[in-house]
């Protein structure tokens, strides 16, 4: 179904190299064009576990997500998978179309000892694997049944605390507030 202006969808990168490529792999890049739409916002979060980075090739340059490695058993083969997150917040309703993500992994062809011993590619050949295209609906929040204090937060769970800095005013003095939004939602 349709998202919302305003409503957290969560994005897990999952990017899987087989232990096969792993012998001869130089190095990848992934690159994700719905990151580059215009009208998204995207909050980062560190996974709990993070223990590296995913680089990931946008239009404004590269950008590091912090994400957890393992090995995984996938198709009965070992596989090296690296997993990030992101948090997509929509701004303006309407169709979102995104090509799908890519990762090019070159691998090298040939190789020769250095002077220092190190293994080194002579040659190298690059391969291509696409994911699916994304194609999003954003709707505006519905107005039917709106409160008339709606100011544009989607989420649940919404709680706000005031706090003044004394209990015993004069008529007229001046107090301090302090206001706690709490919630699951976009608190922007």
């Amino acid at each position: 179904g349709p998202i919302f202006v305003g409503q957290k969808v969560p994005i897990e990168i999952e990017l899987r190299i087989d232990e096969t490529v792993l012998q001869d792999y130089l190095n990848y890049r992934v690159s994700v064009p719905l990151f580059d739409v215009p009208g998204l916002r995207f909050i980062d979060a560190s996974p709990v576990r993070s223990n590296t980075q995913l680089e990931i090739t946008t239009a404004a340059g590269p950008i590091r997500l912090p994400a957890v490695s393992e090995e995984r058993t996938i198709g009965g083969r070992s596989n090296l998978v690296l997993r990030a997150e992101r948090t997509l917040v929509a701004q303006k309703p309407g169709l979102i179309r995104a090509e799908a993500p890519t990762v090019t992994i070159e691998r090298g062809t040939g190789f020769r000892r250095d002077l220092f011993g190190q293994r080194q590619a002579t040659g190298s050949r690059r391969s291509v694997s696409a994911g699916r295209a994304v194609r999003l609906e954003v709707a505006e929040v519905p107005a039917e049944g709106r409160p008339a204090s709606f100011a544009g937060a989607v989420g649940s769970g919404f709680s706000l605390e005031v706090e003044a800095d004394r209990s015993v005013v004069q008529l007229g003095e001046p107090i301090a507030l302090t206001f706690h939004l709490r919630g699951h939602g976009d608190l922007s």
